[in-house]
């Protein structure tokens, strides 16, 4: 399941959507190339399975080697948007080396 798919059926995501259409919409939310976005950030529905991907593809990406805990929270800031706190998605990362197991077995 990617994003999109995982909005189409997330409460928020679908309340955001709709009051996006209203005169009113909220502020900060918009739909950019078909996907919901708060202030530029791609939003990522609250899935464990799509945060730990997330987390997973930014903490060992191929083309930057492997980043420690504060980096890896950067990069992720600086391109999504969740309900999950920072503190949340650095204690997910301390543990993804248990984690990185059960994502390779889903591919």
């Amino acid at each position: 399941m990617d994003i999109t798919q995982a909005a189409e059926s997330d409460h928020l995501a679908q309340e955001l959507w709709n009051k996006l259409e209203t005169s009113d919409p909220p502020m900060g939310w918009e739909v950019s190339e078909g996907q919901l976005q708060f202030q530029g950030h791609l939003y990522v529905p609250d899935q464990e399975i799509l945060c730990l991907q997330v987390i997973c593809n930014h903490h060992d990406h191929l083309a930057a080697g492997h980043f420690r805990e504060a980096r890896t929270s950067e990069l992720i800031c600086c391109s999504f948007h969740w309900t999950q706190t920072l503190q949340e998605v650095e204690t997910t990362a301390n543990t993804l080396p248990t984690m990185v197991i059960h994502l390779n077995g889903l591919h």
